[in-house]
């Protein structure tokens, strides 16, 4: 019973949330729509991409949680949780991808604030392959796994490969936050030096508190 009360609450704080993603997906699509011409064609083709990959991603995850906690109520028989195995696969690839979707635009955001230079992000870069490379792997041996009983109370251990995927995930965010409040640190010490307000400057570090927040979201 532990996996079957946790999914229904979390099913319906998901669907909760979900609104407030589609609002925030809306104004971000008009963002986009409005600055499409000052916006290089490459990058508007990316965060373009990047965004609608993410809001499929988040949608039929959605759907996956709600087709089968609707499908365990059986009006005229017992419940029914064939479709667990289903869905937890389903929710797991989904999440795998969503990670890797959102790192990327994790690099992508250090790669533009370096003004392009490789260097700067050669080793989050080579965190990201091999995430990569273990992320494939996670969702090779989720199908290797035997089935999982939904009637357990206990709950469920992630396999090596996932664990490995999102110790690796975490540090690339690390990684990458870590070099975008640098970045804005020093952009505060040269306003200060060229004789900027200090109360002026000091937004640097509100934004490098909403970029740590953020990041730590994603």
């Amino acid at each position: 019973m532990f996996l079957i009360n946790a999914i229904f609450i979390g099913t319906f704080l998901e669907v909760l949330v979900y609104g407030i993603y589609v609002a925030t997906f809306i104004k971000h699509v008009r963002i986009l729509a409005l600055r499409r011409k000052k916006l290089p064609p490459k990058t508007f083709i990316y965060l373009s991409t990047a965004s609608l990959l993410l809001f499929v991603i988040v949608t039929v995850t959605m759907v996956a949680d709600l087709i089968f906690a609707t499908h365990i109520i059986q009006p005229t028989g017992p419940n029914d949780y064939s479709g667990y195995g289903k869905r937890r696969n389903i929710k797991i690839i989904c999440g795998t991808f969503a990670i890797v979707v959102s790192d990327t635009v994790l690099l992508y955001r250090s790669y533009i604030l370096y003004n392009s230079r490789l260097r700067f992000i050669a080793l989050p870069l080579l965190v990201f392959v091999v995430q990569c490379g273990i992320g494939i792997w996670s969702l090779i041996s989720l199908f290797q796994e035997k089935t999982v009983d939904p009637w357990s109370d206990r709950p469920q251990k992630s396999t090596l490969a996932q664990n490995i995927f999102g110790f690796l995930s975490g540090g690339l965010n690390v990684m990458c936050t870590s070099l975008i409040v640098t970045c804005m640190w020093r952009s505060h010490r040269r306003l200060l030096a060229a004789g900027v307000p200090k109360l002026q400057s000091s937004s640097a570090y509100v934004r490098a508190g909403a970029i740590m927040i953020n990041s730590g979201v994603s």
